[in-house]
């Protein structure tokens, strides 16, 4: 694999792991709807740097199902991971095919 699909690969992957372990933190920070009472809480810190990175990524696509009912669930971290992984794969596979004769 060339070094710039490599690198790209890379940044996605932590970038997919950047929105699990916001996804995962958010439990923590908003549990029992404490979040303004813990704000200098190391997990709240973490939490905010992981969502300073990954909501421009997320934003479009809590723009977009906002317009379903999803209740209370806001999977717009999922769809976003799926949109990274495709577009990753996409990617490589593209560079795969270019090397072929």
């Amino acid at each position: 694999m060339g070094l710039l699909v490599e690198i790209i690969a890379v940044v996605i992957r932590i970038l997919i792991y950047c929105l699990i372990a916001r996804a995962v933190l958010s439990w923590f920070v908003y549990a029992g709807g404490q979040y303004s009472g813990y704000r200098q809480s190391p997990v709240v810190r973490i939490y905010n740097v992981l969502g300073a990175i990954t909501e421009p990524i997320v934003r479009p696509f809590r723009v977009l199902l906002s317009r379903f009912r999803t209740g209370p669930m806001d999977f717009s971290p999922l769809c976003a991971m799926f949109a990274l992984i495709i577009i990753r794969n996409i990617i490589i596979t593209v560079y795969n095919h270019s090397l072929l004769p």
